[in-house]
């Protein structure tokens, strides 16, 4: 029996064959079918799609069953909230990292409180942004946040 088309073309971007597809796969796949995203984008894209680095098969099956995928993809990466929330991180990143350290996170925090985005001391914050307790707050850590919050589209 054949492999559904979604196995197949899942496992052509698996390059590595770690049973999941990473940004560099990913941005290769959208871009051999037409849809050149740039990196923030990418990053954008797994977040919709999977998790913050890589999209699992039944994740990307689920993606790949629906007829309009590259649109709701292009409307969530382009979507002002999206951007607006794009921005926002970028001017706490101050180090332009990519990352908001322990420092950095004092004065976004400050303002998440005064905006009324989080009701959380500065320690639980951390703590629910930086999902895998690393000490610094990634730039996906930071967009699923958002979406548990509903701050910007899933």
């Amino acid at each position: 029996m054949a492999k559904p088309m979604s196995q197949r073309v899942f496992e052509k971007y698996d390059e590595d064959k770690s049973g999941t597809i990473d940004a560099g796969e990913f941005k290769l796949l959208c871009y051999d079918m037409g849809h050149h995203l740039n990196d923030q984008e990418v990053q954008l894209a797994l977040g919709a799609i999977g998790t913050a680095d890589k999209i699992t098969y039944a994740d990307f099956q689920t993606w790949w069953k629906t007829s309009d995928r590259f649109v709701k993809l292009e409307e969530a990466v382009h979507d002002p909230k999206v951007q607006q929330a794009i921005a926002y991180f970028q001017f706490f990143d101050k180090d332009k990292s990519g990352t908001i350290d322990q420092v950095e996170f004092k004065s976004l925090h400050a303002d998440l409180v005064k905006n009324q985005l989080t009701t959380h001391d500065y320690n639980s914050a951390l703590a629910t942004l930086d999902e895998n307790n690393d000490g610094v707050i990634k730039f996906n850590e930071y967009m699923d946040w958002l979406k548990s919050i509903g701050a910007i589209p899933l």
